[in-house]
């Protein structure tokens, strides 16, 4: 997948298998937690713009990854909901793809991951979204953009 690699996560696959993030089906040839059906499933979706509709006033304009559905909603939810935190560093490239997308020409940007609840966190073993933006961040500095992440108090 679009360098979504990390020797410690195919390490973690074969020590401790689990199924598929975006299908479920237990693999041993599993890649950062996808199989390769999956794998040419995120690989071939690209950021475009999208829209909520109805859309609220005023919402600038919004890129997405794809429809949610398939590999990337199930992958979501594993990571999200099922304590797949794995997926962070592959979700975390696909992230910096949509971001770069978004704002088109490299310059600088600001990250900030809306802090889960108290309660959510403790579900989740931890930020679920501070993980995520961190991997996108570091992607995104590798290809020259100037980057920060921030954290709102609130």
């Amino acid at each position: 997948m679009r360098d979504l690699g990390g020797l410690w996560s195919d390490l973690t696959d074969l020590v401790l298998p689990a199924g598929c993030a975006g299908c479920g089906t237990g693999s041993a040839r599993l890649r950062q937690g996808f199989c390769p059906g999956c794998v040419r499933d995120l690989e071939s979706l690209r950021p475009a713009p999208a829209r909520p509709d109805p859309a609220p006033p005023g919402l600038p304009p919004c890129v997405a990854l794809g429809p949610y559905g398939g590999a990337l909603r199930e992958a979501l939810l594993a990571y999200k909901e099922r304590g797949r935190h794995g997926l962070a560093r592959p979700l975390g490239a696909l992230l910096a793809e949509v971001v770069a997308e978004a704002v088109g020409q490299p310059g600088p940007v600001t990250l900030v991951a809306v802090p889960d609840t108290a309660r959510a966190a403790r579900a989740r073993y931890g930020d679920h979204l501070d993980r995520l933006v961190r991997p996108a961040a570091a992607r995104l500095r590798a290809a020259g953009w100037p980057v920060r992440v921030l954290r709102p108090l609130r």
